[in-house]
């Protein structure tokens, strides 16, 4: 389960110096792609991220256009810089700057500025019960309502350490 093809990554790759041959040779870099990407991503789509696949089977969805884009990115910037690393010694490399892209793509859809354009998932629904105390908690004959100064049936608007944990 990847999400990207080697074929998206070697779109970053001059074919000609460096690409990976299939996905056997892509692996590495997918594995290490896939765990950076999907940690990243974990608490912005909880519910997806795990399902995401560049070729879907069933219970998995497509990966999203754009993370497909990053996953691409990042394959082609560690498979370059493992191939170059021992010639290039100073300097901003090709690698570094395909890293930064998708690093930065990952910050922006985090930030929510960068939305996925071809999937869509709800927003997750909070609402008074989610949250302690809300306008519906009341003082009850359990609490120690006279050390609280509240009567049995007052709105409870304050947050008490022993009635949560």
């Amino acid at each position: 389960m990847t999400l990207a093809l080697y074929s998206d990554a070697n779109e970053w790759l001059d074919g000609t110096k460096i690409q990976f041959l299939n996905a056997f040779d892509a692996a590495p870099e997918a594995t290490s792609v896939d765990n950076i990407v999907r940690a990243y991503l974990k608490d912005t789509f909880p519910d997806n991220v795990d399902l995401w696949d560049a070729n879907p089977g069933t219970g998995q969805e497509a990966t999203p256009a754009i993370i497909r884009e990053i996953a691409s990115l990042l394959m082609a910037a560690y498979r370059y810089e493992k191939v170059y690393s021992l010639d290039l010694t100073a300097g901003p490399t090709y690698a570094s700057v395909l890293e930064a892209r998708a690093m930065a793509l990952i910050e922006g859809i985090k930030a929510g500025t960068i939305t996925l354009i071809d999937t869509t998932y709800d927003a997750p629904h909070f609402d008074q019960g989610n949250f302690y105390p809300n306008d519906m908690t009341i003082v009850t004959d359990d609490m120690d309502s006279e050390h609280l100064h509240l009567d049995v049936g007052d709105p409870l608007r304050f947050f008490t350490m022993d009635r949560v944990f």
